[in-house]
């Protein structure tokens, strides 16, 4: 299946073809027998362990420059190449002062993310590529109850991006822990050929109780060789916009799930949503409204 993977750019306001980092590979381990058998084995923590210590190594810098022409990455937005020591240390890379605003506006629901975003109530089947959520399984049985009729909200970013996620209201956490899973891809072809893949990758789920939002679910799901899922908060109390964290080399996800808040999403974003295709948001735009 060679099928062009499609998302809307919001800001562009056009569909846009992804260039899908190791596209080949990942329709081998998705899309053939041989693949899917070698999958089983790739996907778990060890294999991707080892992968990301390549990505530690100072030789991985060498990578940087042809990871950027290939891909497109807006390198103008970033720090100069020279600054970074590892590929790993570019794709945790930061975004220059001033390159990304978040409204002042409370009832705005901005982006956490810079990716790519659909949004389904939980209790049904996201329409991207057959794959589903279900708030049990991702979130376990403490809270998925709760939030069994709760709206999701989903960003995949593709190893391309910048990784880092942010909390999306001022607010506290409540509790934080980690499920532990396997390592399979994000990407659309991994999703439409394993359709559980949110529910059973290695994550770390956060109960958040915001200011705008009220309580929710902000879960962090490893992908691909991402073992490794970095926090970098430390008091319990955070800010709208505040980094929270950040992954490592691979694709991955955070979805959050919200539970009592009614939500005018943007309407590009509903309508694609619908349809399975996901839109492109940059870090602080506004997703949607709140309503009260």
């Amino acid at each position: 299946m060679t099928s062009k993977i499609e998302y809307f750019d919001i800001e562009q306001g056009k569909l846009t073809q992804e260039q899908v980092f190791g596209a080949r590979v990942l329709r081998w381990l998705y899309e053939s027998r041989s693949g899917s058998l070698l999958g089983q084995l790739l996907t778990h923590t060890i294999p991707c362990t080892i992968y990301g210590w390549t990505k530690n190594r100072k030789a991985s810098a060498k990578e940087i420059p042809s990871f950027i022409k290939d891909y497109g990455v807006n390198a103008k937005d970033f720090n100069s190449i020279e600054k970074f020591n590892s590929f790993n240390d570019y794709f945790a890379r930061t975004f220059l002062p001033g390159k990304r605003e978040w409204s002042s506006d409370q009832s705005v629901l901005p982006a956490f993310c810079e990716g790519r975003y659909l949004v389904s109530k939980a209790k049904d089947k996201v329409n991207l590529k057959g794959s589903r959520i279900s708030p049990l399984d991702l979130i376990g049985e403490e809270y998925g109850e709760e939030y069994k009729d709760a709206t999701a909200i989903i960003c995949r970013l593709a190893p391309v991006d910048y990784h880092w996620f942010h909390f999306p209201d001022d607010g506290e956490v409540l509790d934080s822990f980690e499920i532990k899973g396997s390592l399979n891809s994000v990407s659309p072809i991994a999703l439409r050929n394993k359709v559980d893949v949110l529910n059973t990758n290695k994550r770390v789920v956060n109960i958040l109780n915001c200011k705008n939002l009220g309580e929710v679910a902000y879960v962090e799901i490893g992908a691909f060789c991402v073992g490794t899922i970095i926090q970098k908060w430390k008091n319990s109390e955070f800010k709208r916009g505040e980094a929270k964290g950040h992954f490592l080399f691979g694709g991955s996800t955070v979805v959050m799930l919200v539970k009592n808040k009614n939500i005018e999403f943007n309407k590009y974003l509903s309508d694609y949503s619908s349809k399975g295709i996901e839109s492109y948001f940059k870090l602080g735009s506004e997703v949607g409204r709140v309503k009260s």
